[in-house]
């Protein structure tokens, strides 16, 4: 078994600190493709919040493997980075007051600036991953590894039991559908 799993299945908690890096590493770069010019202030409470998440349930009979493990964190940081943009729009739809804005003014999250062009960018590659998951399931798989976990091919190919070579194809394909979904 290997030093992450080991980590995080309790074994040798004293490498809980660069297991942490490494998901700190990767998720610098959460939606690089399509969100650029998101502001990665909040990158460290995703971290913090898909670690507690992955600490509090973890699977089971624990990680089989270091890409089980970074599958589950991709998938921590996608839900913690959704729940934290779910609450940015919430926000956003109340006056300091309490009372709602309008619906026109909900909507137009576009003319709030760049921090609510990056949350709805987030609820939008969320729905449009959930939606690809219900016609191509690997093909989801494979995105949400890559955009919210910035994953490479090698370590997702573990994970989902296949080749380098079909995730790249995968990914190309997935990309490829997310692009016209999404615009």
């Amino acid at each position: 078994m290997g030093e992450i799993t080991e980590c995080v299945n309790g074994r040798r908690p004293e490498t809980w600190p660069r297991v942490y890096v490494e998901m700190r590493r990767l998720s610098s770069s959460i939606l690089q493709h399509e969100c650029s010019n998101a502001r990665r202030e909040g990158i460290t409470a995703v971290v913090h919040e898909a670690w507690a998440r992955l600490q509090s349930s973890p699977p089971p009979m624990g990680w089989d493997s270091r890409a089980h493990f970074f599958g589950s964190a991709c998938r921590a940081m996608r839900q913690a980075l959704v729940d934290e943009a779910r609450k940015s729009v919430a926000a956003k739809r109340r006056t300091p007051g309490g009372k709602a804005v309008g619906a026109e003014e909900a909507s137009d999250l576009r003319s709030i600036g760049s921090r609510a062009e990056s949350v709805q960018r987030i609820l939008d590659v969320d729905a449009a991953v959930a939606e690809l998951a219900k016609a191509e399931p690997r093909w989801a798989a494979v995105a949400e590894m890559k955009l919210f976990g910035n994953l490479p091919n090698e370590l997702i190919a573990e994970r989902l039991g296949a080749s380098r070579r079909t995730i790249e194809r995968d990914w190309e394909s997935a990309s490829q559908w997310l692009r016209d979904r999404l615009g």
